[in-house]
């Protein structure tokens, strides 16, 4: 196999990957299982070209689609909502951590101001 015909095959691989909505080990197992079928269809077939290849197995909307039809629907579904929540409190976390750290930052400068005031920079002596 050419190396030009194996970046195109590992990059309609990886367009599968991508719409794929959840990435956990179920849909790794496809992918590792989905991988192994086409390299062995590029390898039975060697003058076969990317379309050749899509024509066997479908576009990647068609992989994901008929994928996802196979699957517990609540199951899928319940999965896709927990992961928008974690999503949700990450980003609610990061919101504060930054918030909490500009006031960090305001009152370390304002300690700053304070205590400059109170730092001896210069003595007058007055002689009489």
């Amino acid at each position: 196999m050419t190396p030009a015909r194996e970046k195109e095959l590992k990059r309609y691989c990886k367009q599968v990957k991508a719409l794929l909505p959840l990435y956990r080990k179920q849909e790794k197992q496809f992918m590792e299982n989905f991988s192994a079928s086409v390299k062995e269809f590029a390898d039975a077939n060697p003058e076969c070209s990317l379309e050749n290849v899509i024509e066997n197995f479908g576009s990647p909307g068609e992989i994901v689609s008929n994928y996802l039809s196979e699957l517990d629907t609540l199951d899928l579904c319940r999965q896709i909502s927990l992961r928008r929540r974690m999503k949700q409190v990450i980003s609610v976390i990061l919101v504060l951590c930054v918030i909490a750290s500009g006031f960090n930052a305001v009152w370390v400068y304002k300690t700053y101001l304070e205590e400059k005031d109170q730092i001896i920079t210069e003595e007058v002596t007055v002689i009489e």
